[in-house]
């Protein structure tokens, strides 16, 4: 999956816009900026910038991470790719 998002938007930049833990939970909201260079979710490669926002929680035991959940806007990416 990863491989796939990286050729998908090889430029793709993260910033993290909020992070807080609450005992054995971390979570991180972040912006991702990139261009769409090869196929993903069906879409041929359109050269078109996208902006999204996503939110990733970890349960974490001994610095290390057991679980995640994670919400990210891939309607809104597809909506700006298909535009």
């Amino acid at each position: 999956l990863i491989r796939s998002y990286r050729k998908a938007f090889p430029d793709g930049q993260f910033t993290i816009t909020h992070l807080f833990g609450d005992g054995n939970k971390v979570a991180i909201r972040y912006e991702v900026i990139a261009t769409h260079h090869a196929e993903m979710f069906g879409i041929p490669a359109t050269g078109k910038q996208f902006t999204s926002t996503g939110i990733v929680i970890y349960e974490m035991k001994e610095g290390k991470i057991l679980t995640s959940w994670q919400e990210h806007d891939l309607m809104g990416i597809m909506n700006q790719l298909k535009d």
